[in-house]
């Protein structure tokens, strides 16, 4: 069950809404940030990949100006 806000329990402070979270809802809502900003496979695929996209693009830039010299002259 996911924790709902009831507008019973919002306090209206200058110009802004705050809503009264009973300690359940609170506990509930902190456990679920806790667990879903655990890094998983996806995010670890995600980071080789775009780490050996980023390799591959400097490499392939170093080998195609190998044989020309290092000096660019203005």
């Amino acid at each position: 069950m996911e924790p709902t806000i009831r507008e019973d329990t919002t306090v209206k402070t200058s110009k802004k809404k705050r809503h009264v979270l009973s300690e359940h809802e609170l506990t509930k809502i902190l456990t679920t940030i806790k667990r879903d900003s655990q890094p998983d496979a996806y995010f670890y695929i995600m980071v080789v990949l775009s780490c050996s996209m980023a390799t591959y693009g400097l490499l392939s830039n170093t080998i195609k100006h190998r044989g020309k010299s290092s000096r660019t002259k203005y």
